[in-house]
């Protein structure tokens, strides 16, 4: 996959290149290996909006790793060691997103916790302080479902009526 990226060279004029590594063959124009350290900075920006997406941060990964890859195949006669500023960027990102995503768990943990043992402990205490009329209304001939449904029926007015003028007058 060839993708077209724009070359800067400090000192020159931005040129639209492919990736062919021309202003390194000028370089090199010798091809022998350097005696000396040689220093060129070259400044590759990719076309971002299209390249990364946020909601695909492994597969905008792999994309720049691929681009990557091709520069350094192309680059390595010329003994070019890219950088990878957006690849590191989107590896933070990751790490920061799975990060959160941790904390979140252990936060919400300690809450659903107490949240399941308040809710059973108040519905046995409820149940328990009701349990000999609920003896007795069994014993006086009501079945099972009698019983649950007359226990139920306050809650469904006390959730039915609130939701139907929190609705109305919202």
């Amino acid at each position: 996959m060839k993708l077209p990226f724009e070359l800067y060279i400090p000192g020159s004029q931005a040129i639209k290149k492919c990736i062919n590594m021309d202003i390194q063959k000028e370089i090199f124009t010798e091809d022998r290996r350097p005696t000396d350290d040689q220093h060129g900075v070259a400044l590759i920006s990719l076309d971002r909006p299209t390249l990364v997406n946020p909601w695909d941060i492994p597969r905008s990964k792999e994309d720049v790793t691929l681009i990557l890859e091709e520069i350094n195949a192309n680059g390595a006669e010329f003994y070019y060691l890219p950088r990878n500023f957006l690849g590191e960027m989107l590896d933070a990102i990751s790490q920061n997103s799975n990060q959160m995503k941790t904390s979140t768990i252990i936060v919400s943990l300690p809450v659903f916790f107490t949240a399941w043992y308040l809710g059973t402990t108040i519905a046995e205490v409820v149940f328990g302080l009701r349990r000999r009329e609920i003896g007795l209304l069994l014993t006086r001939g009501m079945n099972p479902r009698q019983v649950l449904n007359m226990l139920l029926s306050p809650w469904e007015v006390y959730m039915i009526i609130p939701t139907a003028e929190g609705s109305l007058t919202w």
